[in-house]
């Protein structure tokens, strides 16, 4: 059987002649001998040879063809008519059988069919920079991933040259205190007065506050005032007299003690004000300004309306439909249904017949 194969093989490649004699099928092998063919496996229709038992699987290069037209080399079809539209593909299965499959069938079900809206069997992928942030515009075939350069308005990518200027920028300053400053050399520190050089404003020292100062003496005496130590010399003027000095309450001098006297102030007295009074009436409430005459003084120190809703109910109680009707009782007296209702306030007094 095997060597009826491999003849058949010839046949199929080398296009041997093909006789019929007496019932059996001849063929030519690639030696130019004569070769029978078993007719009780093979069939001859015209120019065509085939199997005759349909359960039979030919196989080449294969012991044991597990289809009807099984090999393990490489397989060409030289007749197979060509499809430019590119909508149909050859596809095999787990065991390896070949079929053909239409593109369309092929991208059923979970397939892909569209990207982003675009159908084509060949699409493509470029970049761009357009748009304010990053976005894909989908046109024809071709899909535009636009990434925009960073800006104040644009979110995107950062250019070589604002990555420079970013790199360049001063790196993180750890804080310092609140008495420091940033020195020219980039450290803190000490602010105060030491170290900043004195401009226009000018700093405090005895000799300029002792020169900003002048003496000029009018009448007698013989006043002087020192630039250089500060000092003022007035001497004492022996026709100074306080005798005849005079002085009402609360003020008081003594001629002859030379003590002034100031008395302490109260309810009747002018007078000074003692550090006991200060604090009873520095502790005393500021100012009140007025509210309506709708409102109280709430515990809060604010001004509320007044009303029934802000007053707690206490012995005097507020009025209400239950509390009415339950005040009311109702006595029959003789023949007669009258009833009365605690809940509803209702008196039921039936005629007399």
């Amino acid at each position: 059987m095997q060597n009826t194969i491999k003849i058949f093989f010839l046949f199929l490649i080398m296009v041997t002649l093909v006789s019929h004699v007496q019932g059996q099928i001849n063929v030519i092998n690639h030696k130019g001998s004569k070769t029978v063919i078993d007719t009780s496996k093979w069939r001859i229709n015209g120019s065509n040879i085939f199997l005759k038992d349909t359960t039979l699987n030919l196989g080449i290069g294969i012991t044991l063809p597990q289809a009807k037209f099984h090999t393990s080399g490489t397989l060409r079809f030289s007749n197979l008519p060509t499809n430019t539209s590119n909508t149909n593909l050859l596809t095999t299965n787990t065991n390896g059988d070949v079929s053909l499959r239409t593109l369309s069938n092929i991208l059923n079900g979970n397939a892909i069919t569209s990207i982003n809206g675009l159908t084509p069997s060949v699409q493509s992928f470029t970049t761009g920079t357009t748009g304010t942030n990053f976005n894909i515009v989908s046109s024809g075939a071709t899909h535009t991933f636009n990434f925009p350069n960073a800006s104040s308005t644009n979110r995107g990518l950062v250019t070589s040259t604002d990555w420079t200027t970013f790199n360049n920028k001063q790196n993180n300053i750890i804080a310092g205190t609140t008495s420091q400053y940033w020195r020219g050399d980039k450290t803190w520190q000490t602010l105060n007065t030491a170290v900043v050089t004195e401009s226009t404003n000018l700093y405090f020292t005895n000799a300029r506050s002792r020169s900003a100062l002048s003496l000029t003496t009018t009448g007698t005496g013989a006043a002087t005032y020192n630039t250089s130590t500060g000092i003022l010399n007035i001497p004492q003027s022996t026709n100074l007299s306080l005798s005849s000095f005079s002085a009402t309450a609360p003020l008081s001098y003594n001629n002859t003690s030379g003590v002034f006297g100031i008395s302490q102030a109260t309810s009747t007295t002018n007078g000074f004000l003692s550090s006991t009074d200060w604090n009873t009436f520095n502790n005393k409430e500021n100012n009140i300004i007025a509210g309506t005459t709708s409102q109280y003084w709430r515990g809060d120190k604010s001004w509320q309306s007044l009303n029934t809703d802000a007053v707690a109910e206490s012995a005097n109680l507020y009025f209400t439909n239950a509390r009415s009707r339950s005040a009311i009782s109702l006595t029959t007296t003789g023949t007669g249904a009258a009833t009365y209702n605690t809940s509803t306030g209702i008196l039921n007094i039936p005629q007399s017949t």
